[in-house]
């Protein structure tokens, strides 16, 4: 049986195991403050570096040796530091936005303050990777 990871050929691990990637933890915090400068979301990301969406939400979220204990994580890591290296973001251009508006976020928000006036629940629901849970918890905290 094969293990998940073994999809890399020789080549393309050989490739990046030269990529200058830090170890998972540190990589987790430089992309997403990368991802903030070029506005992108784990499926911008994902969708860049053609990796599964829900891959990549999950190594942005730090979960993935949780649920992929079989595959070599630094593999990935590089692969998505490849993709950042070969896409540099701007520079910040001041004080980092809190919370980037989207239509989904929009959505989410009409549907939270409805149920705060109504004293009502809603369920967001949606594919992998559209940032409900962060854009939940985002408007909450402004609350």
């Amino acid at each position: 049986m094969k293990s998940k990871g073994a999809r890399y050929s020789e080549e393309i691990r050989a490739r990046l195991a030269k990529v200058p990637a830090p170890d998972y933890p540190l990589a987790i915090v430089e992309i997403n403050r990368w991802m903030v400068r070029r506005g992108l979301s784990a499926t911008g990301l994902a969708d860049w570096a053609g990796i599964a969406r829900s891959t990549v939400n999950q190594w942005c979220q730090g979960h993935y040796p949780k649920y992929n204990p079989s595959v070599d994580v630094s593999l990935l890591t590089a692969r998505l530091w490849e993709t950042m290296l070969a896409h540099p973001a701007p520079a910040p251009a001041g004080p980092p936005a809190r919370f980037l508006t989207t239509r989904n976020a929009e959505e989410i928000r009409r549907a939270l303050n409805a149920c705060l006036r109504q004293h009502a629940c809603e369920v967001v629901h949606g594919a992998p990777a559209e940032e409900k849970t962060f854009t939940v918890k985002c408007l909450i905290a402004e609350h």
